[in-house]
């Protein structure tokens, strides 16, 4: 081919490939189209996973209910639906939980300050299992109330948080608990230790609780023995941090035993 010729045809050859990929359904080009192998909202899971679940491959919580979309895939929760949740409850999650568990550290008598609280998981108001280790890593304390139905003061706290009658006169002590726990700025998860005659709870425990002291942002959750078995007085509040780690508890005096509520307010009560 004579080199005039050349010169003329190679422009043209351009513009045909260029034509050619205008329509390319090529993935991989920065025009257009989804990788679908690709995790674009960083939920773990691929855009190629969320268009066969039908959630949306930009957000995080499809559904919005608080939970990321892999998390609940994980925990078998359908990310489209805003009824199907980790927790009726709404607790927190925590993915990584196991990767908080020091068994060592975990006591089995009263607790003192720098002991791990243990693990356990119990049934909620909502009849869900919960892990306490999913409040953990959050970056938020926790006060763990372990309490037994019969116990009074037990009861009376139960309603001040609630809103109700504050007959134990909680409210002069920590008037600012409440609030705190519902803005989130610590959890509060209280750990039926015993039922009405002194035995172990059950969900018909918790959920009786619940019923007579509704309060939306805490976990009621009936313990297998582990906490019961570890306190000498109703109720008894341990404050632990994110780890948890205790940081305030009783510590083997009746008096003391609200030191956890006391270190709340002084922190962030104002």
């Amino acid at each position: 081919m004579r080199l005039s010729a050349f010169l003329l045809l190679a422009p043209l050859a351009l513009l045909a490939c260029n034509d050619a990929d205008k329509d390319s359904d090529d993935e991989n080009d920065d025009g257009g189209g989804t990788d679908d192998s690709a995790d674009d909202d960083g939920d773990g899971l691929t855009n190629g996973e969320e268009a066969e679940l039908g959630t949306d491959p930009d957000n995080i919580d499809s559904d919005g209910d608080g939970y990321e979309d892999g998390h609940e895939v994980t925990e078998g929760s359908d990310p489209t639906d805003a009824e199907d949740m980790i927790y009726a409850g709404g607790w927190p999650y925590q993915p990584d939980k196991d990767s908080y568990v020091d068994e060592d550290s975990w006591v089995s008598r009263t607790p003192y300050i720098g002991d791990q609280a243990p693990r356990m998981v119990g049934v909620d108001q909502w009849g869900d299992d919960v892990d306490l280790y999913d409040f953990a890593g959050h970056g938020t304390s926790t006060i763990i109330d372990i309490s037994a139905f019969w116990c009074g003061p037990c009861k009376g706290m139960a309603s001040y948080m609630a809103g109700g009658a504050d007959d134990y006169g909680w409210g002069s002590y920590f008037p600012s608990l409440p609030g705190l726990v519902e803005e989130g700025t610590v959890h509060w998860i209280t750990v039926m230790g015993q039922n009405r005659q002194g035995d172990a709870p059950d969900a018909d425990t918790v959920a009786s609780w619940y019923e007579r002291y509704p309060d939306p942002h805490i976990p009621v959750v009936a313990d297998d023995g582990t906490y019961a078995d570890m306190i000498g007085w109703w109720p008894t509040f341990l404050l632990v941090d994110e780890n948890f780690i205790i940081t305030s508890s009783a510590e083997g005096d009746s008096d003391r035993y609200l030191e956890a509520l006391f270190a709340v307010e002084d922190e962030w009560g104002g």
